[in-house]
């Protein structure tokens, strides 16, 4: 029995440690991720779904072609609610991207609210 509660206390004491180091962290963001690690896999997803359209530089104003989403929730264009609602369903010309996971719709927001 000795071994074994030993193992426990262990174990536990492992948990609480790393239980302890989120919260200090301040969490993880999206889908059990590091920030920066979703933030990255936003910024793929968003050149490999995204970007053929939506390529425009920041500040990029020009009233032609598809809105630019650099800085879409910095200007309170869009809630995070109504960008993945557009992205799942579709918008006007913009076709559904339903087939994106909820991890991957967080990190795609993830992104675009770091830019």
């Amino acid at each position: 029995m000795g071994a074994k509660l030993k193992m426990l206390r262990k174990a536990a004491l492992a948990v609480v440690v790393g239980v302890s180091y989120l919260v200090l962290a301040g969490g993880l963001a999206f889908a059990g991720c590091h920030p920066d690690v979703t933030v990255k896999s936003g910024k793929a997803l968003f050149q490999r779904d995204c970007a053929g359209c939506h390529n425009k530089q920041p500040g990029d104003t020009s009233p032609f072609g598809p809105p630019n989403l650099h800085g879409v929730f910095e200007h309170k264009v869009l809630t995070p609610e109504e960008v993945r609602n557009i992205i799942r369903h579709g918008k006007g010309s913009m076709p559904p991207f339903g087939s994106l996971s909820d991890t991957q719709l967080d990190h795609l927001l993830a992104y675009l609210k770091a830019q």
